[in-house]
């Protein structure tokens, strides 16, 4: 087990807490970070919901971007009070401003099935897998509201990505439609992966010691 980590309760390839976040800022700045990417996505998902002319795409893409705004504004409800306040704790995870910085990666994916892949086959995925790292470790008894909470946004997500997934393969049915789709999204994700993940470092945990 890496130092510093909890014993892992699910199975083997269960993520392993890092272990800034087994401290009490630690995971209160864990939870800001979820709020700050959450806020950004909504503000890139709602720019884009206004730039795609499909109808369907549209209507889709704003409501996952409201989507986005619910959950962080859950994760605010959940920061600590106590000074400096909540809104200290919503700040930019360490490198991640780079992804949605004007000028960055984002800049200049055009066209509604280059969106909605970076959106659903980057953006998503990667905050979805950072809420099951986090699953993975939480406390049931003194992280009971905050696993709670994860569930709730997982689920959330995982429908918004069945549903971008299913229009952006109708959307993109034939070989020309598909062109550029990889180079954008391998774009964003490299620049996430440089951030060490789309909360920062230590989104997706560590990986247990095998057992010998």
């Amino acid at each position: 087990m890496t130092s510093g980590s909890r014993p892992v309760r699910g199975p083997s390839w269960s993520a392993v807490a890092p272990e800034a976040a087994l401290t009490a800022h630690g995971a209160a700045v864990r939870l800001g970070a979820y709020c700050w990417v959450e806020q950004r996505l909504f503000g890139l998902l709602g720019a884009w919901s206004t730039a795609v002319e499909e109808p369907d795409a549209k209507a889709m893409v704003a409501e996952h971007a409201e989507h986005a705004a619910w959950r962080a504004l859950r994760w605010h409800e959940l920061l600590p009070t106590a000074p400096p306040g909540a809104e200290a704790l919503v700040v930019v995870p360490e490198a991640v401003e780079a992804v949605f910085a004007d000028g960055g990666p984002l800049d200049g994916i055009d066209g509604t099935p280059a969106r909605l892949a970076v959106a659903h086959r980057c953006l998503l995925p990667r905050l979805l897998a950072a809420y099951t790292a986090h699953l993975d470790w939480a406390e049931p008894l003194t992280e009971a509201t905050t696993r709670r909470l994860l569930e709730m946004a997982i689920g959330d997500l995982a429908t918004d990505l069945r549903h971008g997934e299913r229009l952006l393969q109708a959307l993109a049915a034939d070989p020309a439609a598909v062109e550029g789709l990889s180079e954008a999204v391998a774009r964003v994700e490299t620049a996430v992966v440089a951030a060490g993940g789309i909360v920062g470092p230590g989104s997706v945990g560590g990986r247990p010691d095998p057992v010998r």
